[in-house]
């Protein structure tokens, strides 16, 4: 367990929060955080932010009104973090404050028990971790995978792939699988000899089509 984890952990738990979800308001309060700088200012300047506001002398957290409530929940996280980090003069990379504020939001003790339960189940980790995004509880189980993993999140307009270096690309079997994946409403799963395919469609309010799926490839050892 790395000292910024045990950190995060540590101050879960004087939030009182024990167990998922995290309630993001806690965590705040217990930092001082609580009191947000919302801005209004248009055009609004830059995102979300961490600054000192030398007239209440105290650390703020500055953030868009328009932002939509999960996406608030993680730059939230990510400015808490952010600030430990600084409290704790952590001297890492900063790419790991992101993985830190999902850390904070899916601490990986919790995630890897929901995964011990329920196996390889994002669905079952985003009901678990509600107060965290889907692409959030994505990453986290891309991260968290027991097998080499690849993560494909596909959209009407664009096929992302994950966890595999981009030269390699799909294999013809996985192409054809993840197309498929994106034009059904029903939950994939397949093997292919080493390979676990399994797809996690998310429709659209009126649960006409498919706005966006998360496609997982795991290479069993």
């Amino acid at each position: 367990m790395g000292a910024l984890e045990q950190v995060i952990l540590d101050t879960l738990a004087q939030a009182g929060i024990y167990g998922p979800p995290v309630n993001i308001e806690k965590v705040l309060k217990v930092l001082g955080l609580d009191d947000i700088f919302i801005d209004y200012s248009k055009p609004p300047m830059g995102g979300t932010s961490l600054f000192f506001d030398d007239l209440k002398r105290k650390w703020r957290i500055r953030l868009l009104p328009s932002l939509p409530p999960e996406r608030r929940t993680f730059d939230l996280a990510h400015e808490c973090v952010e600030y430990l980090a600084l409290r704790e003069e952590f001297k890492g990379p900063h790419y790991q404050i992101n993985e830190g504020a999902a850390e904070l939001l899916i601490p990986r003790k919790w995630a890897e028990e929901c995964i011990r339960k329920n196996g390889l189940d994002l669905f079952a980790l985003k009901r678990l971790f509600s107060t965290a995004s889907f692409d959030t509880c994505a990453l986290r189980l891309l991260r968290l995978s027991p097998w080499p993993c690849t993560l494909v999140v596909v959209t009407e307009n664009e096929k992302r792939v994950m966890g595999r270096k981009k030269k390699a690309g799909l294999s013809p079997d996985e192409e054809v699988f993840v197309n498929r994946a994106f034009r059904t409403l029903t939950p994939l799963l397949t093997s292919k000899g080493r390979k676990l395919l399994r797809s996690f469609p998310i429709p659209d309010e009126k649960r006409l089509k498919i706005k966006k799926a998360y496609i997982y490839v795991w290479d069993r050892i």
